[in-house]
């Protein structure tokens, strides 16, 4: 429980070291292509936000959350969604060029899966497994909500200062099998 305590500490007393840079805050929207292990889920427009917290003069400590929804309708009663929020802790190398600010690093992190699967073309008496649900007559449903790790989310990306503490944020990100481009607004506290 201490451990936790300390890590608020340290980040704040990194950030009062790191005189270059300042805190900031983001939100963005942007496109996901969603994917695991079989291929290509699908895709559809993401949204998430999160805040940077320098670290040195050029390194950042960025909390970076992101969520994404993707349908897909295979047959009259074949129907598959699902919700991936990911959560990724990441530590990127900063360069500021005037107004535009480019990041590039990775992090690691999780992600929290809520899907949802539907068929009815199976074979006549045939009983799926207890998990799947029959909800009319023949077609069953199956409901699944876990956790997974992420161990490498690479990101680059940049900010471009329209006003003094008011930026477009705009990145191209990976996170385990997924890969998007988001676009935003940053805000430093300057």
């Amino acid at each position: 429980m201490k451990s936790i305590r300390i890590v608020p500490l340290f980040l704040v007393a990194t950030s009062l070291a790191a005189q270059n840079h300042s805190p900031e805050v983001f939100a963005q929207i942007g496109y996901l292509k969603v994917g695991s292990d079989e291929g290509t889920i699908g895709d559809g427009t993401s949204y998430g936000g999160g805040f940077v917290v320098p670290i040195h003069r050029r390194i950042v400590a960025e909390l970076d959350t992101q969520t994404v929804h993707v349908e897909s309708t295979y047959a009259p009663d074949g129907y598959y969604g699902t919700r991936r929020t990911m959560v990724l802790g990441n530590v990127l190398y900063r360069r500021d060029k005037g107004r535009v600010h480019w990041f590039v690093g990775s992090g690691v992190g999780g992600q929290f899966v809520d899907s949802t699967s539907r068929m009815g073309d199976f074979a006549e008496g045939y009983t799926p497994e207890p998990r799947w649900l029959e909800i009319s007559p023949g077609v069953y449903q199956y409901e699944h909500q876990d956790k997974r790790p992420i161990y490498f989310a690479p990101k680059a990306g940049f900010v471009a200062y329209v006003r003094k503490n008011l930026g477009v944020r705009v990145d191209v990100a990976f996170a385990s099998w997924h890969v998007g481009v988001r676009i935003g607004m940053a805000y430093t506290f300057r």
